[in-house]
C-alpha cells in the first residue's frame, strides 16, 4: 500500500509533458489572428492523382484587430494545411496553386481565385477568403506567415 501511495505521489509530483505546440498555428497567433476552427479534411481523388497530396486540413482564422480605416471589419481567412511526402511535391504544387480543380461552379468558382499560398517543406499553406474586400490582407497575410515560418524558433 505504501508503495503504491509513493508511486502515486511522485507521478502527482511530475508535469505532464504538454504536447508541442504546432508551429503553423503558432505561427497564426503570432500575427495576431484567432483560430476559430479546425477541421481534418480529406483529399479529393483529384488532388491525391494530379498532386501526390497525402493528408490536409484547414483552420478558418480572424483578425484580432479591424482593418485599417475601420471600425468593424475584420480580415478572415481559411488557411488549407497540405501534406505531401517531400518539398519536391510540395513545391510543384505551389507551382499549380492557381489550377482549378474539376466541378467548380457558381460562387465557389468565382471566388477560386481569391488565394495565395507558399511552400513550407513538404507542405503547402493555401490561404483564401470569401471576400475581395481582405485581398490585400490576404497578400500581407501569407507574406508575414512566409516570414514567421522561416524564422528560427
Amino acid at each position: 500500500m505504501l508503495c503504491r501511495t509513493l508511486a502515486l505521489a511522485l507521478l502527482l509530483a511530475i508535469p505532464a509533458a504538454a504536447a508541442d505546440p504546432d508551429p503553423l498555428e503558432q505561427a497564426i497567433l503570432g500575427l495576431h489572428y484567432r483560430i476559430l476552427a479546425r477541421t481534418p479534411m480529406e483529399p479529393t481523388d483529384w488532388e491525391k492523382s494530379t498532386f501526390q497530396m497525402q493528408a490536409k486540413r484547414s483552420l478558418r482564422i480572424k483578425s484580432v484587430a479591424p482593418l485599417p480605416k475601420s471600425k468593424e471589419t475584420y480580415a478572415r481567412f481559411v488557411v488549407i494545411d497540405e501534406t505531401y511526402a517531400d518539398a519536391e511535391h510540395a513545391a510543384a504544387r505551389v507551382q499549380r496553386l492557381m489550377e482549378r480543380p474539376p466541378g467548380l461552379v457558381g460562387e465557389e468558382e468565382l471566388l477560386f481565385p481569391l488565394r495565395k499560398g507558399l511552400a513550407h517543406g513538404s507542405r503547402v499553406l493555401v490561404v483564401t477568403t470569401d471576400a475581395v474586400l481582405f485581398e490585400p490582407e490576404l497578400s500581407r497575410f501569407v507574406q508575414a506567415l512566409q516570414t514567421a515560418l522561416s524564422a528560427p524558433p
